[in-house]
């Protein structure tokens, strides 16, 4: 996944969206 690619706060921010 692509999320793996950007920072721990963009993580968060993507699985946000994820979920």
């Amino acid at each position: 996944m692509r999320y793996t690619q950007m920072t721990t706060s963009q993580q968060k921010t993507s699985m946000l969206h994820l979920e």
